[in-house]
């Protein structure tokens, strides 16, 4: 038993420093993915307004059960 004492702690410590290295690795890939958060300009910019106005109607027509292609659609006719 004393022949191997010394093999299997260094085997144990192996495996200990493989996961501990990829646990490291996750944990950063996670966060390198994580969305950042939005937040608005000091000064809106037309591109911003026009953004935020696209998302919202996709997220109404979504609320209201309508597809975002009907909301659009509808949009389109009002306005001509």
């Amino acid at each position: 038993m004393s022949t191997y004492l010394p093999m299997s702690i260094l085997a144990a410590l192996l495996v200990c420093a493989l996961a501990a290295a990829a646990i490291a690795v996750y944990s950063r890939w996670r966060r390198s993915r994580a969305p950042s958060p939005q937040v608005p300009p000091e000064e809106p910019t037309h591109e911003w307004l026009t953004r935020e106005a696209h998302n919202g109607v996709g997220q109404r027509a979504s609320v209201a059960g309508t597809p975002a292609s009907e909301t659009k659609r509808s949009r389109l006719i009002t306005t001509r």
